[in-house]
């Protein structure tokens, strides 16, 4: 399976029908990942992704393991926060799934199934609901 990690696109004429997999370690500041107020941490993250391709539909699956930087609820400094995200995404070209299920329509973008949306989705679903800097963050100070 060949994946271009910088646009999150795997291409498809590199898949063969049924199952196919790939672990790859990638820089996180070589994606351009669209999320606000979240960055990515210098350094790697780890892609684990599990493609099934059947002829309507693909089936994607895996988990993402890297570090984020968001701001701190208390101080508003940087708050380092580490991401284990599922990915689950169905897509398809067959509108009675697409209508029926929470199946996406593929995308195809210079040949390659774009699934940066899905790993979107997973590092958003992982943002801890009040990030700190340290557990013991004293919030903002007034000197």
């Amino acid at each position: 399976m060949k994946l271009d990690t910088a646009a999150m696109t795997v291409d498809l004429k590199s898949l063969s029908m049924g199952m196919n997999s790939a672990c790859v370690a990638f820089p996180l500041e070589s994606v351009d990942w669209h999320l606000e107020g979240i960055l990515p941490a210098a350094g790697e993250g780890v892609l684990d992704i599990q493609i099934d391709l059947g002829e309507r539909n693909i089936v994607c699956t895996g988990s993402l393991e890297a570090d984020f930087v968001i701001e701190c609820a208390r101080c508003l400094e940087p708050a380092r926060f580490p991401v284990t995200a599922e990915i689950s995404r169905v897509y398809s070209s067959d509108y009675r799934i697409l209508e029926e299920t929470d199946a996406v329509p593929i995308i195809v973008e210079d040949g390659g199934l774009v699934i940066l949306d899905a790993l979107r989705e997973a590092i958003d679903l992982s943002v801890p609901s009040k990030p700190l800097c340290s557990p013991d963050c004293p919030g903002i100070s007034y000197n």
